[in-house]
């Protein structure tokens, strides 16, 4: 689950919850656990969310997350043979 580690940071990544289970709290809970873990051991949090991901950006914000930046992704594919 943690992916990116640029110097006192860990990214929290691939959080996702079957839609039949949403709301139940557990996304939280488990990034809440994995948080509070990183922190003990002197690290940040790190999230990320594409600004499309309405739902993700409000569970973050609820559990006290904020923006810190916004960046651009570009995606480039090379041409068939």
């Amino acid at each position: 689950m943690a992916r990116v580690r640029p110097e006192g940071w860990t990214e929290i990544s691939a959080v996702a919850t079957d839609p039949e289970y949403r709301g139940q709290g557990l996304a939280s809970r488990l990034v809440l656990d994995v948080a509070f873990h990183m922190q003990e051991r002197g690290d940040r949090a790190l999230l990320h969310a594409a600004a499309t991901n309405a739902g993700a950006i409000a569970v973050y914000e609820r559990l006290g997350f904020a923006l810190r930046r916004r960046t651009t992704f570009s995606a480039v594919r090379t041409p068939s043979a």
